[in-house]
């Protein structure tokens, strides 16, 4: 038994909600990284670093680990 095609504006609706759940779940992975991603940099950073406006700590303080 041969399959149906299916008509172009089934496909094209398809494949548009598919590309908003995608576009969705990176935006919903992106708010619940971020934070994570600022305690993990701000762990690196030096005190006087950590309250100014660098993003990126330089250099790196492993010994706030120690």
């Amino acid at each position: 038994m041969a399959a149906r095609p299916v008509p172009p504006g089934v496909r094209r609706r398809r494949f548009l909600l598919a590309v908003g759940n995608h576009a969705v779940l990176i935006a919903v992975s992106v708010f619940f990284l971020a934070p994570l991603a600022f305690v993990l940099l701000a762990a690196l950073m030096t005190d006087r670093q950590s309250l100014g406006l660098s993003f990126w700590p330089h250099p790196f303080q492993w010994n706030n680990f120690a």
